[in-house]
């Protein structure tokens, strides 16, 4: 403000300013304006947005749909600014081109980050002599965001949009270094192109900003939905489809906020304890209470946030309804809750809010806490969102809860979804201090699903990754009942992690020999080491199985990995009352590099299952790697009599259980009849 001010005294005064921004921000802008200068020192507002522009119309319909200038803007060359909205500027863009602005300022720029959509369209055809940019999230989605608000600001200063793909490729760290000293560093003759202000550096005076993170057990309710996400990601995850697994990514963060959609709730008590996030966040808001203050909670479904409203509102006795502001919350309604709720009297308060319509431009510092119940995948959105409360004004020290649900089984809880995904925020939130990066790429994808799925962690390549960055954000974490335990196997035997079938208790490596009467949910097999089989025998005894499915890419590839295949099933045989089908699934010959060929392969398959396995049909599905993918999971299902299925991951596949030459990790599930499917 202070620079379009001054913008005013050497620009010749017929050329006005032109804000372009949401609703609720204009509000924001007219009312700053009023605090911050003197009246006049930017000439006269004209509001070219809502119900004000009417008064500007002079025909029925817009630009778009007439194909002609339909405002009059004779007025608008001795006003000082005019306000409108990217989708006002859109629809009219015929007439706004028409006027030689000084200057165009977009807030939240953001929304120009598509190069296709119509209002990018648009915004290029405006006529200024400088234009600004103003985001918290230049990259909201990918990195393409940011070549296409640059290209509305400075046509060209990138190259095309493909030149600009090729070059700063999202995944390549050097690249994107480069890509940032290019916009940072001023080129000479010329000021920088991008001017980055990190809030704890520019602000001063603001109180502390604690971050704490609550790992809570999940309940037993909860803890199975999980397993049978779980369970149908590592199904899914071998066709090699990226659609199912984001699908699948979503379906792990829902169950891991509640197993069951709010819908019609009929006692609240009962909702909230069957969710370690919900039991939590209510735990929480208790202790806000008893202090007197008030909070925000983020959450961005939206039948949870009305469950929210009125559960909070019943169990605390407020006198007044919880305010939710979402997508469907017009902007100038959300300035009017905000206004009152930064109105209400001193004491216990709570607002709901999403992350992306109420994370930007709203100053909400009568709270001084922040509960992200469900956590946005940008930590750039989360960061803007907390400092709705973060801001100048706030005189009391804020507290930023980030509740985290947790398996119970030691063996799954370190790998639990929350934390996977805290982590992957966190290492985007301290490499994005130094660099600009997508939120988002294939490589997190890959990562998120082999943390959750295999707990494998992944190794940060970039040093900034490795060194977190404290100077804005304390954080303490606070563990809840949940069990650890050590990776750490002896070379003579494996590692057993036990959990008894329905229990939530802790898991603890034992000796094998120890290990009989209870369920096994995990065993390490080292390189060298015993391969002792409970892992498999404990959910076979006394039990037919229908159907045997083994899913592994080698597992024909020659002689000896056929004859390990079918010693395999023959001890699941030995130790089922009955093995009436095997289906296997493997690569053809043709994607071994082997001089075998398919039809020696099934001769061989079906002579040994015939001499082993007369009483058994035998099926063998042969897989192309070009038409199937990697296939690199490898898996074996039981379909039992009993209506219930059993799925047991192998991390090295036949040969990693049936040889010691490798290492092997095998994890085991067994679903009941109601959730097989």
């Amino acid at each position: 403000m202070a620079f379009l001010a001054w913008l005013r005294t050497v620009e010749a005064p017929e050329r006005p300013i032109l804000i372009v921004a949401p609703t609720g921000l204009l509000r924001n802008w007219q009312a700053e304006i009023g605090i911050h200068l003197e009246d006049g020192s930017l000439g006269r507002l004209v509001e070219a947005f809502g119900a004000n522009l009417r008064h500007h119309r002079t025909e029925q319909g817009n630009d778009i749909r007439g194909g002609t200038s339909k405002l009059d803007i004779s007025g608008w060359s001795n006003a000082g600014v005019v306000l409108t909205t990217v989708e006002t500027m859109r629809d009219y863009h015929m007439s706004f081109a028409r006027v030689p602005f000084s200057a165009i300022v977009y807030d939240e720029i953001q929304k120009l980050k598509n190069p296709a959509s119509q209002m990018t369209r648009a915004a290029k055809t405006m006529n200024a002599r400088m234009q600004i940019g103003m985001t918290g999230t230049p990259v909201e989605n990918r990195l393409q965001d940011l070549w296409s608000i640059t290209d509305v600001i400075y046509p060209g200063f990138l190259g095309s949009s493909r030149d600009f793909e090729n070059t700063y490729p999202a995944d390549d760290q050097g690249a994107l270094r480069s890509l940032q000293d290019r916009l940072i560093e001023p080129a000479e003759g010329s000021p920088a192109y991008m001017l980055r202000r990190m809030k704890d550096s520019i602000l001063t005076g603001l109180p502390t900003k604690t971050v704490e993170t609550y790992k809570v057990t999940m309940p037993v309710a909860q803890a199975r939905a999980y397993d049978q996400v779980l369970a149908r990601a590592r199904a899914l995850r071998q066709s090699g489809d990226r659609g199912a697994m984001l699908k699948i990514l979503h379906m792990l963060r829902g169950t891991s906020l509640h197993p069951d959609p709010p819908g019609q709730v009929a006692d609240f008590d009962q909702y909230i304890s069957a969710s370690a996030r919900l039991s939590k966040t209510f735990d929480l808001l208790s202790t806000i209470r008893d202090r007197g203050e008030k909070a925000l909670i983020f959450c961005e479904d939206l039948e949870m946030q009305a469950f929210l409203a009125i559960a909070i509102q019943e169990k605390f006795k407020l006198g007044m309804p919880v305010p939710i502001i979402n997508g469907t919350v017009a902007g100038t309604k959300r300035q009017t809750q905000v206004t009152e709720f930064q109105a209400r009297p001193p004491g216990f308060d709570v607002m709901i809010l999403s992350p992306k319509a109420g994370g930007v431009g709203l100053t909400i510092t009568a709270a001084n806490h922040v509960i992200h119940l469900s956590r946005w995948w940008n930590p750039a959105v989360e960061d803007q969102a907390t400092d709705r409360v973060y801001r100048i004004g706030q005189e009391k020290p804020v507290t930023v809860h980030l509740p985290m649900a947790v398996h119970p089984d030691g063996a799954i809880g370190p790998s639990s979804f929350d934390v996977r995904l805290n982590d992957l925020m966190e290492r985007k939130r301290s490499l994005s201090r130094g660099l600009l990066v997508p939120p988002e790429s294939e490589a997190d994808i890959n990562d998120m699903l082999s943390a959750v799925l295999d707990g494998e962690e992944r190794q940060p390549s970039d040093p900034q990754v490795n060194e977190a960055d404290e100077r804005s954000r304390t954080s303490r974490e606070a563990v809840e009942s949940v069990p650890t335990v050590s990776e750490n196997a002896r070379r003579e035997r494996p590692t057993l992690v036990l959990r008894t079938r329905g229990s939530a208790e802790s898991a603890t490596p034992v000796d094998a020999a120890e290990a009989r009467a209870e369920e096994i949910r995990r065993v390490v097999f080292e390189v060298g080491g015993l391969r002792d089989w409970t892992i498999f025998h404990q959910h076979l005894e006394n039990e037919i199985i229908d159907e045997l499915t083994i899913i592994d890419p080698y597992c024909c590839a020659n002689e000896r990995a056929r004859r390990h295949l079918v010693d395999f099933v023959t001890r699941f045989d030995k130790s089922a009352a009955g093995l009436h089908a095997v289906r296997v699934v493997s690569f053809d010959a043709a994607s071994l590099d082997t001089y075998e060929g398919d039809e020696i392969q099934r001769r061989d398959l079906e002579a040994r299952f015939v001499s082993k396995l007369p009483d058994t049909a035998f099926r063998h599905v042969q897989k192309s790697r070009r038409s199937s993918g990697d296939l690199h999971d490898r898996s074996v299902t039981a379909r039992l009599r009993c209506g219930e299925t059993v799925v047991w991951d192998l991390g090295r596949g036949i040969e990693g259980v049936m040889t010691a030459n490798h290492a092997c990790t095998v994890n085991a599930l067994r679903m009941p009849s109601n959730h097989a499917a």
